[in-house]
């Protein structure tokens, strides 16, 4: 019993932990930048032809929003995150990527 509540006490730590490390910024700038195309919890492809951004690592988001600014990254219909991605700074990427991370 000892051994369950210990394993139990960890998880519960590393799950709030992971939920408390998302930015609230990281939140808002998605809900008003991200979520009308991608979805509420990025479960949705963008015009049937963008990946599916739910739970992306914080490294591969901003790899990808990099892309669209250098115009190196993005399929055929890329002009509309090339917008978006033209209004974000470096630290606004960055929260909105760790935010990506924890949507499941």
């Amino acid at each position: 019993l000892h051994s369950i509540l210990i394993t139990l006490s960890i998880a519960l730590f590393y799950s709030f932990s992971s939920a408390l490390s998302a930015s609230p910024v990281g939140e808002r700038l998605y809900m008003q930048k991200c979520s009308h195309c991608h979805g509420l919890k990025g479960e949705q492809s963008v015009f049937e032809t963008s990946a599916i951004i739910q739970g992306w690592e914080t490294k591969k988001t901003i790899e990808a929003l990099h892309g669209y600014r250098d115009n190196s990254y993005g399929s055929t219909k890329k002009g509309v995150m090339k917008v978006v991605v033209a209004r974000l700074n470096e630290a606004s990427m960055k929260d909105v990527a760790t935010y990506i991370e924890t949507l499941k």
